[in-house]
């Protein structure tokens, strides 16, 4: 049951598409009036959509790493993930690949897919700013064997510390330039309706996204009782003292 839900919650975005076009066609048929609340009903929706999605990923992370979910499962939300080619998606495969990444990539010859065509969208320069340096992240992660830049540079200088303070000012800067760019040229912007989907989706379509796995349907790791270890009483009155 639980995980029919969560199934269902990552498949969602069809029908979270479909909500946002309703919503966007009222707004460009509104008077004057009326448009100022339409824009702010439809802005909430997608940040609702959006939450949800990241928080349904983080979710999905966790099973996994529960030994709940199988690898299969996790490589067919990556398929699906880079298939969409919006920028949502590619948010949430950012998230999924920094928390379990590493647990996956011993299957190279598909990883290798995937970070191929993470690098190819990377050069399109079809994304913002932001999804770019998420996913260079990401690709620097994995050069980095998984392991966080910071994890094995002990305290910060001084120096580093300013020069992460200009990085960062540097990517606001950015997406302020974009932002208005967009706004004053009329363009998507951050509209995900645009192309029909969050974040244009369907606009791109990835020459040689990986194929997903046949079953649809997601299954839990089997548990045999052999691996089940008796409670400890004793450690657990240790605990709850």
């Amino acid at each position: 049951m639980l995980l029919n839900r969560c199934q269902k919650e990552f498949e969602k975005d069809k029908e979270d598409d479909e909500i946002f076009e309703k919503k966007q066609k009222a707004l460009d048929a509104a008077s004057e009036g009326e448009k100022q609340r339409l824009k702010d009903e439809l802005a909430m929706a997608k940040d609702q959509a959006h939450r949800r999605s990241m928080g349904n990923i983080k979710f999905i992370c966790e099973l996994f790493k529960l030994k709940m979910l199988t690898e299969v499962i996790m490589h067919d939300c990556i398929v699906k993930l880079l298939k969409n080619h919006d920028e949502e998606s590619l948010e949430c495969l950012c998230r999924l690949l920094s928390t379990i990444g590493k647990d996956l990539d011993f299957e190279k010859p598909r990883m290798e897919q995937y970070f191929h065509q993470m690098e190819k969208i990377i050069k399109e320069k079809k994304t913002s700013s932001r999804i770019r340096f998420m996913l260079q992240d990401v690709l620097d992660l994995r050069q980095n064997r998984w392991v966080p830049r910071r994890a094995d540079q002990g305290p910060k200088t001084i120096e580093q510390i300013h020069k992460d303070v200009e990085q960062e000012e540097h990517r606001e800067q950015m997406k302020v330039q974009q932002a208005m760019m967009a706004k004053s040229s009329g363009g998507p912007g951050d509209r995900r309706g645009d192309g029909g989907g969050r974040g244009g989706r369907g606009d791109h379509t990835p020459s040689r996204t990986p194929s997903a796995p046949q079953d649809e349907s997601w299954t839990t790791v089997p548990i045999t009782t052999k691996s089940s270890r008796p409670i400890d009483a004793v450690r657990l009155s240790k605990i709850t003292k």
